[in-house]
């Protein structure tokens, strides 16, 4: 006699596909790569903003300690240009990981939202889903900077749902479904006016 036994399907993930994680040798190559690729370059927000990306950023996108407290950025960054030993040095493997996403986070954000949190910089937070295992959205804080009078990114990691109630105030200040609704209705009344 055979028995039969269903067969259990894994719950579709929802959000966008996972871009491809980075995977350098060293922080020195990470850095070299964050240079060459994002330093002095923006994302254009939904809503037309241009995020900037410096080089200074670059220790506090990675969660970058030395010697187990908080990695001082010019100091960091000097030391990673000369190639200097890496041996003190530590970091958010996550954070590295996914450090070139935060362009798409930028451009594609689900939504945007006041920054809720009074200890972490930045007064905006984009937020996007991805199709992923485990933490499936990622936040990128942003502010801006005085002295260049431009946005920047200040932060970035991931986190779930119930984390990111701990970031944001309420509801977001813009969101994707919203305009898509928005369009939707622009859209249908359009449709009926050529109707008439």
């Amino acid at each position: 006699m055979t028995k039969v036994v269903p067969i259990r399907r894994r719950a579709a993930r929802i959000g966008a596909p996972r871009p491809d994680y980075v995977q350098e040798a060293s922080i020195a190559d990470l850095f070299r790569k964050y240079e060459q690729e994002l330093v002095g370059t923006f994302a254009e927000d939904p809503l037309g903003t241009r995020v900037w990306f410096r080089d200074y950023n670059f220790p506090k996108l990675i969660q970058l300690s030395f010697r187990g407290t908080k990695a001082k950025a010019s100091i960091a960054i000097n030391h990673l240009r000369r190639n200097g030993s890496e041996s003190d040095y530590a970091f958010d493997e996550y954070r590295a990981k996914t450090l070139f996403w935060i362009p798409d986070v930028i451009k594609n954000a689900d939504s945007i939202y006041v920054n809720g949190h009074k200890r972490i910089a930045g007064d905006q937070v984009y937020v996007k889903r991805y199709a992923k295992a485990g933490a499936t959205l990622k936040v990128v804080f942003t502010q801006i900077d005085d002295e260049m009078n431009q946005r920047i990114v200040t932060t970035s990691f991931q986190t779930d749902d119930e984390g990111l109630r701990r970031f944001v105030n309420s509801k977001p200040m813009w969101s994707a479904k919203a305009e898509i609704s928005s369009e939707t209705i622009v859209v249908g009344i359009a449709a009926a006016k050529d109707e008439t």
